[in-house]
């Protein structure tokens, strides 16, 4: 098996196991009597300690396998605090930080192999596969998620998690940087401000899921179900979607940008849990979608840059936009129903944002 398979089965595994329970972390918090004044917080502790870590792993230069290791130790450690839970401001800390630990080592693990392994002029082919997969990881995992929260306690799937993730660790691969890549990154300020509006998009789809089971159903497997029907909806329309990207050397950014603040929208306006269900059906398309593209402009930028550089460069933007944005939240005591209508403005000032994905780009190639 070829290490490009390996990493394949390697998300899906990861997909599944993550998926299972971090779709219901701030409903699990809010279960265990936190406000949403509290979550907001924790996201603001989860960020900055993102921030730090992702910053010391690239000072220290930490290896791949290190950090997935770490990984997957750190984040069976992080579901059990969490499950042993009481209300404590010491505790949640606790919690933010391995938490944030997990992620890290994760995500750069993960970027920093998809660097590795994309060819040259194929970043759109292989990010939408990365993503496929995803989503093929994510149909089964927030419904089984929800419905074992719901039926049984929530060690058993504690438990469960642990398994997939000793199992995914026979398919981590580590690949050396052979080529010798640039370590200074120049990145232009119309990208930066494109993934700091990015953000608001990112913690609302953080933060939907308590928005769902606060106003339409308070059941974990409806939730799941949610998750489920976008990640359903997707996936054929990302492969095609990949292959009307390279033969019109075009993003489509501008519109899934616009159509999901759409349907977002919808979802403020429509509670009834069927119609949301159907909204959310459509609002999956545009999402993961849009995920995929930006993960693409992402990794063909990324290409000339060392790996680790480039990915903890891209991920402080986003951790430092994010804390920004929840300390504006707090500041301002902005309720939830706020929050998703400030990211649907943004969605729509996003579309008029050309993002530039380097040299080898759609960007570059449509001028010469």
């Amino acid at each position: 098996m070829n290490q490009y398979k390996k990493f394949n089965i390697f998300i899906l595994i990861t997909t599944i196991s993550k998926s299972m329970i971090e779709l219901f972390i701030p409903i699990i918090l809010f279960n265990k009597g936190l406000n949403f004044k509290e979550i907001l917080f924790f996201y603001l502790l989860k960020f900055s300690f993102l921030f730090i870590i992702e910053n010391i792993i690239k000072l220290f230069k930490i290896n791949n396998k290190t950090l997935i290791y770490l990984s997957s130790i750190v984040s069976i450690i992080t579901y059990l605090i969490l499950y042993l839970y009481k209300s404590s401001f010491l505790h949640l800390i606790i919690i933010s930080f391995l938490y944030s630990l997990y992620l890290s080592s994760y995500w750069i693990y993960r970027h920093n192999i998809a660097l590795s392994i994309i060819e040259d002029k194929k970043a759109t082919d292989r990010s939408s596969i990365f993503m496929i997969i995803t989503l093929i990881g994510l149909i089964p995992s927030s419904l089984l998620g929800g419905y074992i929260i719901n039926k049984f306690d929530f060690i058993y799937l504690i438990i469960i998690v642990s398994i997939l993730t000793f199992i995914s660790l026979f398919f981590i691969i580590d690949i050396k940087n052979e080529k010798v890549k640039k370590r200074r990154i120049k990145y232009p300020f119309k990208n930066k401000l494109f993934l700091f509006l990015e953000q608001f998009k990112f913690i609302t789809i953080s933060l939907f899921p308590l928005f769902a089971y606060n106003q339409i159903s308070n059941n974990y497997f409806y939730i799941g179900l949610l998750n489920t029907l976008t990640a359903v909806s997707s996936i054929i329309y990302i492969y095609i979607l990949a292959k009307f990207m390279d033969k019109n050397k075009k993003d489509y950014l501008n519109i899934m940008c616009t159509f999901l603040g759409i349907t977002w929208a919808f979802k403020l306006i429509f509670l009834n849990k069927y119609i949301f269900l159907l909204i959310t059906l459509f609002e999956g398309v545009f999402k993961y979608a849009l995920d995929t593209i930006i993960l693409r402009n992402i990794y063909s930028f990324g290409k000339n840059f060392n790996q680790l550089n480039y990915n903890v460069y891209i991920e402080n933007i986003r951790n430092l936009s994010r804390i920004v944005i929840l300390i504006i939240f707090l500041l301002f005591n902005i309720n939830l129903n706020i929050i998703i209508i400030t990211s649907i403005v943004c969605l729509f000032i996003s579309s008029f944002i050309k993002f530039d994905d380097g040299d080898a780009g759609y960007s570059k190639l449509k001028k010469t």
